[in-house]
């Protein structure tokens, strides 16, 4: 898993990770048009700007409701974190394992 804010990977503790985790997949089961058996996960957007989710490379189709929704959680969960830009510009989340 990885987390970058504004080109910069942020390191992050087992429980920030796990939480990623379960959240994107949990959030790429519930939709619609997902490749069966996905390996991967991207999702990046900049904060105000639409949410960019790909799974296995292909990007997924989403409403304004998942749009809303992983935008605040993803930046409830950074907004958390220590030594992060008060104003992130761009912010991806890759998830590789499951």
């Amino acid at each position: 898993m990885e987390l970058t804010i504004d080109g910069n990977q942020i390191r992050t503790n087992p429980f920030v990770r796990k939480v990623l985790l379960n959240i994107s997949w949990g959030l790429v089961d519930s939709l619609d048009d997902t490749p069966e058996n996905p390996q991967t996960i991207h999702i990046s957007f900049a904060p105000g700007s639409d949410v960019g989710i790909s799974v296995d490379n292909q990007p997924i189709r989403t409403n304004p409701f998942v749009q809303k929704a992983t935008r605040n959680i993803i930046m409830g969960i950074v907004n958390a974190l220590d030594d992060i830009p008060e104003n992130p510009k761009n912010i991806t989340l890759f998830v590789s394992e499951k």
